[in-house]
């Protein structure tokens, strides 16, 4: 049979094979109504090359050897008398060899003893079987079946079937490997759907998590905001409000980076490659970085390229790459330490090349060789404060990968410092760059306009309010509501030219909202806004298609805010 065969195949040998046994012993039962007075063998063949057996008409000799088993007449002794020529085959004998043998000397030694029982045994039963091993000329052996049955009365003459189950037990092992193939497949389905349902399950409350992470973190912002326009100037004030700023925005990236590892494990992001220079994303990325640099009063030691170096680049995500590096390099070394960063191009390999190197507490080898993984991290005592989620470089290298490029890593060990290098591929045209101009340079911010009337909408006051309170103090217009029905209500005698509308609202969400604001009538110019904890690229998608402008995730950065005020 081949390793194609289905159940439905091995049903229907089954089938055949019940039936050729049926059909033999109707032959059996057939020979034993014939009156038999005694057997002799005679020494000639005749003209079927088969013995003749003096005493068996000629039709019962036929139909023996019609038989798909072997046959063998044997007398109560137990020795052979006549043997049909499908149980030569079987044993690779002739048919003149075996008359006046036992019958036993062709099974196994250990199952001799049971065969000439079973012989015995089989003057007192209609029908006695077993299975046996046979042995064949050449010593191998191949399973049988044997079934033995009185021929006379007195019962001193048996008929001896031998089935060849070496096809039946292959049969039914594939067939048992089949069941156990499909069981398998089976189990392994099921292992795959639980599997999808814990994906989705983490999928869903990473989500969950993101947002009631981010929710929070809009009205800190935003009150920080407010206290850097209003608050005291007073040395101590002002350096406790930068210090509640970079924890702020340090707790923003550990969430920022949480939600990412999970999207691009799934290959949910999408890059968004424009020209750019290599060399401004990394002054843009130390300009963001400085704060902490500053704080743990690092020497930054900055050799930039005396070109630009173009690339096609998401410049959000690469700026993200960097931000992390020098995080790292800050974080890791004792304070008062040296950053070096250096970009070149490596014209051999047509990249640009960007190295950071630090001379901190360095990477042990065995965490060198796993420094990229989830989760992994260079000491996770309990003095190493500074370890973050372990996350942050497994982001950094796909990210890079992403674009096509490499990131490495490199350390002489404990305390030797540790240097990481990022390559990217250069732009093919580098004649995009303009004299005095740095590719993905962003166009000057337009002045500020006159006051705007904005509606903020959000069931967390302390968030609708901060955010109120420091539009209120830039000069604006504002109303606020804390659900959507309000928010309509709100609409009847206050058109607005900026909506910023929270997404999960109780009762009516934000996209319902959104939809009855296009739908009436004077609003068609209202700027409507997403600020929401959710940032997936389906959740900007689902914004736009309900009638959003734009999708912003909380919290909203200051900067943005001005900009989305200067586009009105």
């Amino acid at each position: 049979m081949s390793a194609a065969s289905t159940p439905e195949d091995l049903r229907q040998e089954n089938d055949e094979l019940r039936r050729r046994l049926e059909e033999s012993e109707a032959i059996v039962r057939a020979i034993r109504r014939h009156e038999v007075d005694a057997f002799v063998v005679q020494k000639e063949e005749s003209e079927e090359g088969i013995l003749v057996l003096d005493g068996v008409d000629r039709p019962y000799r036929l139909l023996i050897e019609r038989m798909q088993q072997g046959a063998a007449i044997v007398g109560s002794d137990g020795t052979i008398v006549y043997v049909s020529g499908r149980l030569s085959q079987l044993l690779d004998t002739t048919p003149a060899e075996m008359p006046g043998t036992p019958f036993s000397r062709y099974v196994v030694q250990g199952q001799r003893e049971d065969v000439e029982a079973l012989l015995r045994g089989a003057s007192t039963n209609v029908n006695s079987e077993m299975e046996i091993e046979l042995v064949r000329s050449d010593g191998s052996t191949q399973p049988a079946l044997l079934n033995v049955s009185p021929l006379v009365d007195p019962p001193d003459i048996l008929c001896v079937m031998v089935t060849d189950l070496t096809q039946h037990k292959g049969h039914a092992e594939q067939r048992e490997r089949l069941l156990q193939e499909q069981s398998a497949r089976a189990a392994a389905e099921q292992v795959a759907e639980a599997l999808r349902a814990a994906d989705r399950r983490k999928d869903e409350f990473l989500a969950m998590l993101g947002h009631e992470l981010r929710n929070p973190l809009a009205p800190m912002r935003n009150g920080l905001q407010v206290l850097n326009l209003i608050g005291s100037r007073e040395p101590a004030a002002r350096q406790m409000r930068e210090m509640m700023g970079r924890q702020l925005e340090g707790l923003v990236r550990l969430v920022d980076d949480l939600l990412d590892v999970g999207r691009v494990t799934q290959g949910k992001i999408e890059l968004q490659p424009e020209p750019t220079d290599l060399g401004q994303v990394v002054t843009r990325a130390l300009e963001s970085t400085r704060p902490l640099i500053d704080e743990r009063g690092h020497t930054i030691d900055l050799h930039l390229y005396e070109k630009p170096l173009p690339i096609q680049a998401d410049i959000v995500r690469l700026t993200q790459v960097v931000i992390n590096l020098l995080n790292n390099a800050a974080k890791f070394t004792p304070r008062g330490g040296r950053i070096k960063i250096v970009t070149t191009a490596d014209d051999a390999a047509a990249a640009a090349v960007l190295s950071v190197r630090d001379n901190g507490i360095g990477i042990e080898p065995d965490i060198l060789a796993r420094v990229f993984e989830l989760f992994a991290q260079a000491d996770r005592s309990i003095e190493r404060v500074e370890g973050g989620l372990g996350i942050g470089l497994t982001l950094a290298r796909r990210f890079i990968e992403m674009h096509g490029g490499t990131l490495e890593a490199a350390s002489e060990g404990t305390g030797r410092g540790s240097e990481f290098t990022l390559r990217l591929p250069l732009s093919e045209n580098p004649a995009e760059i303009a004299a005095g101009q740095t590719i993905g340079e962003p166009a000057p911010r337009p002045a500020a306009s006159a006051t705007k009337r904005i509606l903020v909408v959000d069931d967390n006051q302390d968030a609708a309010g901060s955010l109120t309170m420091l539009l209120r103090l830039l000069g604006h217009d504002v109303r606020e509501a804390y659900d959507g029905q309000s928010a309509l209500s709100l609409l009847g005698d206050f058109v607005p030219d900026l909506v910023l509308l929270d997404i999960g609202l109780p009762g009516m969400n934000g996209y319902e909202v959104a939809r009855h604001v296009r739908c009436l009538p004077g609003l068609d110019r209202v700027r409507l806004v997403a600020v929401s904890g959710y940032g997936s690229e389906s959740d900007r998608r689902a914004a736009i298609a309900a009638g959003f402008d734009a999708h912003f995730i909380k919290p909203i950065e200051f900067s943005s805010i001005q900009s989305l005020l200067s586009s009105l």
